[in-house]
């Protein structure tokens, strides 16, 4: 049986931390995820875990490998905005806390990484929010992500180094516009500002970049802390495609233009918009997917008619 201690480090001084872990039928994914947890030399810290209806048998499992989480389960599969806000309502109510480390179930976190962003948050006040570098698995040198490039005015929105070797290139912490939702730590105080996770991009997706862009309107940065590791396997390369996801991640992209691109930008994406969806139709083709093209178009009129 693995523990997760929540005791404080010596000092007692350092700040509290609530992980809150979203999971959906990948019980050994997220087992993997809270053994990452355990090793962390941070204290103190307290894991909520929502479960979002599994049916894979991941709440006994959970139960049974970590019984010091908390489990929180949801009636039905609520999606990711709802599903992160259920953990941060639940650790509200029962647990003291700062900052808030969000986990997907098939990310996992390197033993120093938490210390690293806390320390981080610790010393700049305008810093709201902070992520690492993250890999396509924990023994992989392949980038999944060191942050979100935002470029509204052309309609495009991309993880910086995804896919690329990691050679360093990526060791300087810097700005980014947005963090992936798989992780990343934000302070309680810009969360409850924020009110949590826009649930209007239920039930998945651009709700984290969403998030780092209300935070910028409110002075607060997003950091990229390359000595933070972390890895995600959500990664879709070499699958193929879901159509549901598609759709989702279409309509919900016209969303995030609507409310973040100023006049100008909208103008630009007018032509921008067009082009990309030629080129992403042209790779659907060529893989044999064409029927994704239908949820695309489905998906970004939906966006355009939602208020």
């Amino acid at each position: 049986m693995n523990t997760i201690q929540h005791t404080a480090v010596e000092s007692g001084t350092s700040p509290p931390v609530v992980i809150v872990v979203l999971n959906h039928n990948k019980k050994n994914d997220v087992l993997a995820c809270l053994a990452s947890v355990s090793r962390l030399t941070y204290r103190p810290f307290e894991v909520v875990v929502v479960d979002n209806a599994s049916t894979d048998g991941s709440q006994e499992a959970i139960r049974a490998a970590f019984p010091g989480c908390h489990l929180v389960v949801s009636g039905a599969n609520v999606g990711a905005s709802r599903g992160r806000n259920l953990g941060v309502e639940y650790a509200e109510q029962n647990i003291a806390f700062d900052y808030v480390l969000f986990l997907d179930d098939d990310a996992e976190v390197t033993a120093d990484a938490l210390a690293v962003c806390i320390d981080a948050l610790s010393r700049d006040e305008q810093t709201g929010i902070v992520c690492g570098k993250t890999y396509i698995r924990a023994d992989s040198d392949i980038l999944m992500s060191t942050g979100i490039r935002a470029r509204l005015a052309v309609a495009s929105v991309y993880d910086i180094g995804s896919g690329e070797v990691d050679r360093g290139q990526y060791d300087e912490p810097r700005t980014v516009d947005a963090c992936g939702g798989f992780a990343f730590v934000i302070r309680r105080s810009l969360l409850g500002q924020l009110r949590g996770f826009d649930e209007a991009y239920s039930p998945y997706g651009w709700e984290e970049v969403d998030l780092c862009l209300r935070a910028r309107t409110l002075g607060f940065r997003t950091r990229y802390l390359p000595t933070a590791l972390f890895s995600h396997k959500g990664t879709r390369q070499g699958r193929p495609s879901v159509p549901a996801y598609e759709l989702n991640k279409a309509r919900n992209f016209i969303t995030l233009l609507r409310r973040h691109a100023t006049f100008i930008e909208q103008a630009t994406c007018a032509v921008w918009i067009p082009i990309r969806a030629v080129r992403l139709f042209w790779k659907f083709i060529q893989r044999g997917e064409s029927s994704l093209i239908l949820m695309h178009v489905r998906g970004a009129l939906q966006g355009l008619w939602q208020r």
